[in-house]
């Protein structure tokens, strides 16, 4: 299917609107398809800039592969999803994204499960027993005042 220059145009903004949602920019002038590289650069000043296509960044969460190396930050990031949902990561190291973490809901009811790093952080998965009770509906982030 061939886009036109309005879509085109459209799909390049979005995805520039997407990397500074992630705190960089697309510093790409053109979109050609949806597997075409464009260019990015995430906040951090000593990382390199990259390229990735369109689906990745839109649609499979991917972002600067040196942050993603960062294995403190990806804990940090666990940490941080789980605080979200009002529990805990109880993992204490990061290895990879496909690793299975422990994790723990705020529920006292609820036992403590293992499921991977990219499920929780980048697929927004949560506790299985909560997920089950909301009627297979994925539970809400707590706000951070509750």
């Amino acid at each position: 299917m061939k886009l036109t220059e309005q879509e085109k145009s459209f799909l390049l903004d979005r995805v520039k609107k997407i990397a500074e949602e992630k705190g960089g920019k697309c510093l790409s002038d053109s979109y050609v398809n949806a597997l075409g590289k464009l260019e990015f650069k995430c906040s951090n000043p000593n990382h390199q800039t990259w390229k990735a296509n369109y689906i990745n960044v839109a649609h499979n969460n991917s972002w600067c592969p040196c942050c993603k190396r960062d294995k403190q930050e990806q804990l940090n990031r666990a940490i941080q999803v789980a605080k979200e949902h009002g529990g805990e990561c109880l993992t204490t190291e990061y290895n990879h994204s496909k690793d299975r973490f422990i994790w723990k809901c705020s529920n006292p009811e609820h036992a403590t499960w293992e499921s991977r790093f990219s499920s929780v952080v980048n697929g927004g998965h949560w506790c299985p027993n909560c997920y089950e009770e909301n009627g297979r509906k994925k539970p809400k982030k707590k706000n951070k005042g509750s």
